[in-house]
């Protein structure tokens, strides 16, 4: 009886340290998951920076364009020409086309910079999210360990097999018995003279 309670002792220190081992990877996980979300928040605020840049870029074209169309009024001004028909009319267009075209490729550099963040952030939140399901999964695993562990020292000290009579080991009235006639260890009487008790 004072062995099934030993093996039942230590199947419970074992249980328990499979579940502290669940605990501890799902804490590691957690942490690599809240990582993860500092990466994303990062990503995010990197993409945001780079966009002000491309922004800053587009404005800069809209002060160009400007700049050159003032130029051309000037210039037209100066030569006693009309600033508004004839050539320096086609001159102005010309500054607002390559002037807008440079703007909307600006902005839209902009644009793509922060969908780019964006979609990076959430590919992290994502791993965020897996390494949190991972943390679970773990701790869940280590309890059902835990259970498996219990269930079996329990059924092992029912059967006997933990020092009650008729288990393995050959135990019979307290005493366990050698067959010398090559038999081995047995939890029958040996019938012949020579018995050995241990």
């Amino acid at each position: 009886m004072a062995a099934a309670v030993v093996v039942v002792a230590l199947a419970a220190m074992k249980a328990y340290g499979q579940i502290r081992k669940g605990q501890a990877e799902q804490a590691m996980l957690e942490g690599q998951a809240r990582g993860y979300e500092v990466q994303a928040e990062f990503t995010r605020f990197k993409g945001k920076q780079e966009s002000l840049k491309h922004k800053a870029a587009a404005v800069a074209e809209l002060e160009k364009t400007l700049v050159n169309m003032a130029k051309i009024n000037a210039a037209a001004g100066a030569g006693n020409i009309d600033p508004f028909s004839g050539n320096p009319f086609g001159l102005r267009t010309r500054a607002l086309d390559v002037g807008g075209t440079n703007y909307a490729m600006a902005d839209n550099n902009r644009a793509i910079t922060v969908l780019l963040g964006e979609q990076q952030a959430q590919m992290q939140l994502f791993q965020a999210s897996r390494a949190r399901a991972a943390g679970k999964a773990a701790k869940s695993a280590a309890v059902f360990q835990a259970m498996t562990t219990m269930v079996g020292a329990a059924a092992s000290a029912y059967a006997g097999g933990a020092g009650g009579a008729g288990g393995a080991g050959g135990n019979v009235g307290g005493q366990t018995m050698f067959d010398p006639s090559g038999g081995g260890w047995s939890s029958q009487p040996y019938s012949g003279s020579n018995v050995t008790f241990s």
